[in-house]
Protein backbone atom coordinates (compact mmCIF):
# COMPACT_ATOMS: atom_id res chain seq x y z
CA UNK A 1 0.00 0.00 0.00
CA UNK A 2 2.87 2.83 0.98
CA UNK A 3 4.31 1.79 -2.60
CA UNK A 4 0.56 2.54 -4.26
CA UNK A 5 1.05 5.58 -2.36
CA UNK A 6 4.13 6.76 -3.22
CA UNK A 7 3.34 5.83 -6.82
CA UNK A 8 0.65 8.20 -7.02
CA UNK A 9 2.32 11.23 -4.75
CA UNK A 10 5.17 10.48 -7.32
CA UNK A 11 2.45 11.42 -10.31
CA UNK A 12 1.05 14.54 -8.90
CA UNK A 13 5.14 15.67 -8.02
CA UNK A 14 4.76 16.04 -4.72
CA UNK A 15 8.68 14.26 -4.21
CA UNK A 16 11.58 15.80 -5.86
CA UNK A 17 14.21 13.72 -4.37
CA UNK A 18 13.20 10.06 -3.83
CA UNK A 19 15.35 7.93 -5.60
CA UNK A 20 13.31 4.88 -5.90
CA UNK A 21 10.70 5.40 -8.67
CA UNK A 22 8.69 3.14 -9.41
CA UNK A 23 7.86 1.49 -12.68
CA UNK A 24 4.42 2.83 -13.77
CA UNK A 25 4.41 2.73 -17.47
CA UNK A 26 6.41 1.33 -20.28
CA UNK A 27 6.95 5.03 -20.71
CA UNK A 28 8.76 5.78 -17.56
CA UNK A 29 12.52 5.51 -17.38
CA UNK A 30 13.90 5.20 -13.67
CA UNK A 31 17.27 6.82 -12.24
CA UNK A 32 19.49 6.98 -15.24
CA UNK A 33 22.85 8.84 -16.01
CA UNK A 34 22.64 11.70 -18.16
CA UNK A 35 24.71 15.16 -19.17
CA UNK A 36 22.39 18.17 -19.68
CA UNK A 37 23.61 20.11 -23.07
CA UNK A 38 22.56 23.63 -23.72
CA UNK A 39 22.05 23.61 -27.89
CA UNK A 40 21.88 26.99 -27.82
CA UNK A 41 19.09 26.81 -29.88
CA UNK A 42 15.34 28.61 -28.93
CA UNK A 43 13.06 26.12 -29.76
CA UNK A 44 15.32 23.18 -27.44
CA UNK A 45 17.94 25.24 -25.09
CA UNK A 46 18.30 22.33 -22.96
CA UNK A 47 18.16 18.89 -23.63
CA UNK A 48 19.94 15.80 -21.96
CA UNK A 49 21.96 12.81 -22.76
CA UNK A 50 21.83 9.36 -21.37
CA UNK A 51 25.23 8.03 -20.40
CA UNK A 52 26.27 4.67 -19.55
CA UNK A 53 24.21 1.86 -20.61
CA UNK A 54 21.53 4.19 -22.04
CA UNK A 55 23.88 6.23 -24.21
CA UNK A 56 23.37 7.74 -27.26
CA UNK A 57 19.49 8.83 -26.36
CA UNK A 58 18.94 12.30 -26.24
CA UNK A 59 15.46 13.90 -24.77
CA UNK A 60 14.03 17.62 -25.11
CA UNK A 61 12.67 18.15 -20.46
CA UNK A 62 9.67 20.06 -20.77
CA UNK A 63 10.23 20.43 -17.28
CA UNK A 64 13.77 20.92 -16.41
CA UNK A 65 14.53 22.94 -13.84
CA UNK A 66 15.63 26.66 -14.13
CA UNK A 67 18.77 25.32 -11.32
CA UNK A 68 19.92 22.73 -13.48
CA UNK A 69 19.68 24.63 -16.62
CA UNK A 70 24.12 24.29 -16.91
CA UNK A 71 25.95 22.87 -19.69
CA UNK A 72 27.53 19.50 -18.87
CA UNK A 73 26.38 19.32 -16.00
CA UNK A 74 25.91 15.31 -14.64
CA UNK A 75 22.38 14.32 -13.26
CA UNK A 76 20.40 11.56 -12.08
CA UNK A 77 17.41 11.13 -13.80
CA UNK A 78 13.71 10.09 -13.65
CA UNK A 79 11.16 11.04 -17.08
CA UNK A 80 8.47 9.76 -18.65
CA UNK A 81 7.93 10.27 -21.94
CA UNK A 82 5.36 12.66 -23.72
CA UNK A 83 3.32 12.32 -26.82
CA UNK A 84 5.52 14.89 -28.39
CA UNK A 85 8.20 15.77 -30.26
CA UNK A 86 10.69 18.66 -30.72
CA UNK A 87 12.51 19.50 -33.88
CA UNK A 88 15.56 21.59 -33.04
CA UNK A 89 18.26 23.27 -35.75
CA UNK A 90 20.87 21.67 -33.48
CA UNK A 91 23.36 21.45 -36.07
CA UNK A 92 26.13 20.04 -33.82
CA UNK A 93 24.12 16.78 -32.93
CA UNK A 94 25.23 13.31 -34.35
CA UNK A 95 21.61 12.56 -35.50
CA UNK A 96 21.36 16.18 -37.17
CA UNK A 97 19.50 15.85 -40.60
CA UNK A 98 20.94 18.19 -43.42
CA UNK A 99 18.33 17.48 -45.75
CA UNK A 100 15.36 18.62 -43.07
CA UNK A 101 17.29 21.07 -41.66
CA UNK A 102 16.41 19.40 -37.55
CA UNK A 103 17.36 17.39 -35.31
CA UNK A 104 13.90 15.66 -33.60
CA UNK A 105 13.82 15.18 -29.54
CA UNK A 106 11.47 13.50 -27.81
CA UNK A 107 9.50 15.63 -25.35
CA UNK A 108 9.70 14.15 -21.52
CA UNK A 109 8.47 14.95 -18.87
CA UNK A 110 11.29 15.03 -15.53
CA UNK A 111 9.47 13.11 -12.10
CA UNK A 112 12.96 13.34 -10.08
CA UNK A 113 16.32 15.04 -11.14
CA UNK A 114 19.66 15.25 -8.89
CA UNK A 115 22.57 17.04 -9.52
CA UNK A 116 25.46 14.23 -9.12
Amino acid sequence: IIKSVISVLLQLDFFTDYKDTPTINDKLFENRDAVILNTGVNQCNFIFHLTGEDANATYHPINLPDALKIENIPVLVSFELMDATVNCDYVDHPNYDFDTGFVQFENVRIINIIEQ
